[in-house]
């Protein structure tokens, strides 16, 4: 297991910038007054670095979506809680990569499908992670309704690069629940050695573990 450390962002270093600025300032003003000479001012650039966004609606409809990613083109990959990720092509077109709803219990709480990734060699036909691509999601485990678990699956493509292969999941992980809410489950991978990230979603142990993806 390993914990990450906590980096400084580019918008944290930025702030303490400006802090550091307006403090030189005054103290500045204050030294300048004290001597009867001329007020000095500085001006804070509050806009440097700032980035221009803008929003665009996707075309379709969705289910409470918790994940949006890709596999390395242009294809966006959109992950609903219920246990459905489908393909939003970009003429607007989408299809249902994978349904999974009857493995997954989304009824209570936050319960649900948490993430998808996809292995970092999916595209390359000489890597072992040719095809593979990871789902998190809760599904019951039992009779009784505390009976949950977190499951982590691998699973792989069909020959139709639109439509997963959902009797190919392999169980990486089976994590017991205690809660129905407060829950993780993303994922990411590691580009240094393509271990597999992910959020554990119980409350007493809610860290950034990893696995081998090949596990």
């Amino acid at each position: 297991m390993r914990h990450t450390r906590p980096t400084l962002t580019r918008s944290a270093g930025l702030a303490a910038l400006l802090l550091l600025l307006a403090a030189i300032a005054v103290q500045g003003a204050a030294t300048g007054n004290a001597a009867g000479d001329t007020l000095h001012r500085a001006f804070v650039p509050l806009t440097a670095g700032k980035a221009a966004f803008s929003a665009t609606p996707l075309p379709g409809r969705f289910n409470q979506v918790t994940a949006i990613t890709h596999a390395g083109d242009d294809r966006l990959f959109v992950a609903e809680r219920n246990g459905r990720i489908k393909i939003l092509h970009p003429d607007g077109r989408s299809d249902v990569f994978l349904d999974i709803r009857h493995r997954v219990i989304a009824t209570r709480g936050e319960y649900g499908l948490y993430d998808v990734t996809f292995h970092p060699g999916y595209a390359d036909p000489t890597s072992p992670g040719h095809r593979f691509f990871y789902v998190s999601f809760t599904s019951k485990s039992g009779p009784a309704d505390n009976d949950v678990e977190l499951i982590i699956s691998r699973f792989r493509v069909s020959a139709n690069p639109d439509v997963a292969n959902a009797a190919s999941e392999v169980i990486l992980l089976a994590e017991p629940q205690t809660d129905d809410i407060h829950k993780g489950g993303s994922m990411e991978f590691d580009p240094r050695d393509n271990c597999l990230l992910y959020t554990s979603p119980s409350p007493r142990d809610r860290t950034r573990s990893r696995m081998p993806s090949s596990a």
